[in-house]
Order: C-alpha cells, then structure tokens, then sequence
C-alpha cells in the first residue's frame, strides 16, 4: 500500500485520536489537529511512543474561528 500524508481534525481524543493512532501503525504520515496544545501534545507523544512513527506533524487551532482556518489552511 502507498504511504499517505493525513490530517485528522479533533485528533486530540475519542474517534479522532483512535483514528490517528491507526493510521500511524501502518506508517503514514499523519497530521494531529487539536484546539488545546497541552492534550493534543500528549496524544502525540502517546501515538508516537506506541508506534515509533515519526512521521508525525502536530497542528494547533479553533477552526470555529475563520481567523484560526486561515492561519490552519496556510500551515497546511
């Protein structure tokens, strides 16, 4: 299988985090969004030390905030 660059918004818990968590195990490089930078620096740390993936990217913003989408969309 071809290896995928993959952002997964509201990565940092529930379906998000299990579905970024997945995605790593089977080496893609997977983007982690999160409005909180503590939690979702800890779901990072938690996927990478479970799979030993590093290709991972960790991205911080409220896309409830047009301002925020924009910053987002330009990282990205």
């Amino acid at each position: 299988m071809k290896k995928k660059v993959i952002l997964i918004t509201g990565a940092s818990s529930g379906i998000g985090k299990e579905t970024a968590l997945s995605l790593a195990r089977k080496g893609h490089t997977v983007i982690i969004h999160g409005r909180d930078a503590a939690k979702t620096q800890s779901v990072f740390d938690e996927i990478l030390k479970k799979t030993n993936n590093k290709n991972l990217e960790m991205l911080i913003a409220d896309l409830s905030l047009m301002s925020e989408v924009k910053k987002f969309a330009e990282k990205c």
